[in-house]
């Protein structure tokens, strides 16, 4: 009878063991997983930044002249247009991130968007508003994320 008993608690112990170790296994491979789905999204906020600097150069070295007023006129709307897409894939990213329960406030995300189309970017200022709200973004995707598994 007791050898019954201890082979009882030896197979609940390794039952036990087993289910401990899926159950990690399966935590890890999820938090690997989100992350990797947060660092595509980094990059875009790179791009951003990236797009937002571009456009204040061009602003800038833009002179007075007729030509430079039609090409500075042309990198606004290729931005627009890039700036637009990729903000649409930003948020098409954001949502399967959602369904892992990390998510990011809309307003960071209205501010982002406003920074971007509301006004161009030729002045320090408006770059700075562009960065700010880039660096918003990926400090509360990291916060989320250490929330989440911790």
């Amino acid at each position: 009878m007791t050898i019954f008993i201890s082979a009882v608690i030896s197979f609940f112990i390794a039952c036990l063991g087993w289910y401990l170790l899926e159950k990690r296994v399966n935590r890890t491979s999820k938090r690997s997983e989100t992350f990797s789905l947060i660092t595509p999204l980094i990059s875009i906020l790179n791009d951003f930044e990236d797009m937002a600097e571009e456009q204040l150069h061009a602003h800038l070295d833009a002179t007075i002249s007729d030509k430079a007023k039609k090409k500075l006129l042309g990198e606004r709307l290729v931005f627009s247009i890039k700036s637009l897409s990729k903000f649409n894939l930003l948020r098409s990213r954001l949502i399967l991130l959602n369904d892992r329960n990390i998510t990011i406030s809309d307003c960071k995300l209205i501010e982002l968007k406003q920074s971007l189309t509301i006004n161009n970017i030729d002045d320090a200022s408006k770059y700075q508003v562009v960065i700010n709200s880039c660096q918003s973004i990926q400090l509360e995707l990291y916060n989320a994320f250490e929330r989440k598994y911790k």
